[in-house]
Parts: C-alpha cells; sequence; structure tokens
C-alpha cells in the first residue's frame, strides 16, 4: 500500500493477523488485517482502517475528518485492489 498517511511499522506480524504500529501524530492511519480460513479453498480478508483524529472526544467529527475519511478511501481502494489480483 502506498498511502503517505501510513501509521508506520508493523507492530504484529502473524499468519493470521496484522498490525501497525498507533500512530503519535494526528491524521495518520493505523491499520490491522484479518484473514480467516472459511474453507478449504477460500478465506476472508478483513481490513480496519482507522485515523487518529477522525472523531472528537464527544464522537463527533474531529479536525481531520475529512482528510482521515479520504485516507481510509484510499486504502480500502488499494486493499481490494491488491485483494483482486492476488486471486
Amino acid at each position: 500500500m502506498t498511502s503517505s498517511l501510513w501509521a508506520g511499522p508493523a507492530r504484529l506480524l502473524t499468519q493470521i493477523k496484522r498490525e501497525t504500529a498507533w500512530p503519535h501524530s494526528f491524521g495518520c492511519m493505523y491499520l490491522g488485517a484479518l484473514k480467516e480460513q472459511t474453507d478449504e479453498d477460500h478465506a476472508l480478508n478483513q481490513l480496519k482502517a482507522m485515523c487518529r483524529g477522525r472523531y472528537d472526544t464527544d464522537g463527533g467529527a474531529g479536525a481531520l475528518y475529512s482528510t482521515c475519511a479520504e485516507a481510509i478511501v484510499a486504502i480500502e481502494d488499494e486493499f481490494r485492489a491488491f485483494v483482486s489480483v492476488a486471486k
């Protein structure tokens, strides 16, 4: 994935779960991916994208909501493209 808003180094890497480190900077992404075998021939890949500063302390839109939302959509699009090529 090529987003410049990637949070940084991997914190956890296993065959089933992968996570990046929590971001210290606002507007940066935190990503988690989970792979679950559904049967012998298929697996379900889930991507969880979060962005520091997207929400305010009251749960409303934060100052970086738009920036974070755009970055999350871009990451989701890249993930879908990567998975479709890997099939």
